[in-house]
């Protein structure tokens, strides 16, 4: 009897071992089949992913192309401007509209101390060629120990458009212009964005319904100063010296703005020594301790300092020569001081975002916790995160690290 039941209880032992062992199977089994499946679907993803990249202008996950774009802090508007009827050799004006939510801005060709200039990338027609971006008055915005130039309020960046001369217009079919449009938008943070914009150019017909936008574009523009003999402009290793003897009239005994295109050049927020002698106006600025290159040809927006972006422009713009040296030592040193921050980041002080990408890339960052000394170095290297991380995202959200601490000085 015992010996039955030793036996009994090792049957029952054994079989559920053995229903142990098929239950084990089959979850193997379905993790298998699961792993196989899933590898298939984003192999098939991927591809249909990349073949939609081929044929549409935006994602996959943004199948409708827009001629404007709204985040909280931008509107984003792509405008056409023809006065004369689109055709071959004919000349037309497109531009991106940044409409920007109160106290926020984006930023100047040379965007200062901390910024990315916006970056206009067009898809047109063959021969089709643009013009470099136009860009209006800017104003100096101060943030904290540092200093900007950039756009509040409503601006236009426009290009002006060359149609080729050989088109046949009796056989033109519906053209479209598209925008890749890049910014950095701050206020307190900073949030770069992109919108990819398209419009429909009509064939053979005018544009004349952003007439207004496009004429206070061109009324803000800096006009051309010719250069004569006595204009000089002059470096001697710790300041930058600009003098000018044909300004107007109107200007005279005035305190002016001189503000260079070239970025990294001068201290943004050193105070300016100037003073006229008759018609002769004269400024000296102290160089930035970041000096990010050494140009041989400089060219400045001058302007009254009280002057109002969002009004007819009363700056010039004019090009000069640079004499003088460059003072080679401070800028080796100060590269490598930028160096060695750059490859010793403070992990213990760092700003984390989420950014939702597709048609929007967004990263924020605080400019409370910057200190004086800070330079354009700063914009730099969040470009460079921005891009490794739009390499990286997919479309997909994603949370990006970026530590400060170390780039202030």
């Amino acid at each position: 009897m015992n010996q039955q039941r030793v036996a009994l209880t090792h049957f029952n032992s054994n079989t559920k071992i053995v229903a142990l062992l098929q239950k084990i199977g089959f979850v193997l089994l379905g993790l298998v089949f699961g792993l196989v499946l899933s590898s298939a679907l984003y192999a098939q993803n991927l591809d249909l992913g990349k073949k939609s990249n081929k044929t549409d202008f935006l994602s996959t996950s943004n199948p409708k192309i827009s001629s404007s774009y709204t985040t909280a802090q931008v509107k984003a508007e792509l405008l056409l401007h023809a006065p004369k009827p689109i055709q071959a050799g004919s000349i037309f004006w497109i531009g991106l509209k940044l409409s920007h939510a109160p106290h926020w801005h984006t930023y100047w060709k040379n965007p200062g101390d901390s910024g990315l200039p916006t970056e206009l990338e067009w898809t047109l027609p063959a021969q089709w060629k643009t013009s470099p971006v136009l860009w209006p008055l800017p104003k100096k915005i101060p943030i904290g120990p540092l200093a900007n130039y950039g756009y509040e309020n409503d601006v236009l960046l426009m290009t002006e458009v060359k149609v080729p001369a050989q088109l046949d217009n009796t056989e033109q079919n519906p053209v479209r212009v598209q925008l890749l449009a890049k910014w950095l938008v701050c206020s307190q943070e900073c949030i770069p964005q992109e919108g990819k914009l398209e419009l429909e150019i009509p064939w053979q017909k005018t544009a004349t319904q952003n007439s207004l936008d496009f004429e206070q574009a061109f009324a803000q523009q800096p006009q051309t100063l010719k250069s004569v003999k006595s204009n000089q402009l002059n470096v001697d290793g710790k300041e930058i010296e600009l003098q000018i003897n044909n300004l107007p009239k109107a200007w005279q005994g005035k305190k002016l703005e001189a503000m260079p295109e070239t970025p990294e050049i001068i201290k943004m927020t050193a105070l300016p020594v100037q003073e006229w002698s008759g018609s002769n106006w004269k400024i000296k600025i102290p160089l930035s301790g970041f000096l990010g290159s050494q140009p041989k040809q400089m060219a400045w927006v001058i302007a009254p300092a009280d002057f109002k972006p969002t009004t007819s422009s009363p700056a010039l713009r004019i090009e000069l020569p640079v004499k003088g040296i460059w003072q080679i030592a401070q800028t080796s040193e100060v590269a490598t001081s930028a160096a060695n921050n750059a490859s010793n980041v403070n992990t213990s002080s760092s700003v984390v975002a989420s950014a939702p990408l597709a048609s929007s890339q967004a990263l924020s960052f605080s400019t409370a916790s910057m200190a004086s000394g800070a330079s354009s170095t700063i914009a730099t290297h969040l470009k460079n995160q921005i891009d490794q991380g739009n390499e990286s995202q997919n479309n997909s959200l994603a949370t990006t690290t970026i530590n400060w601490t170390e780039f202030f000085i």
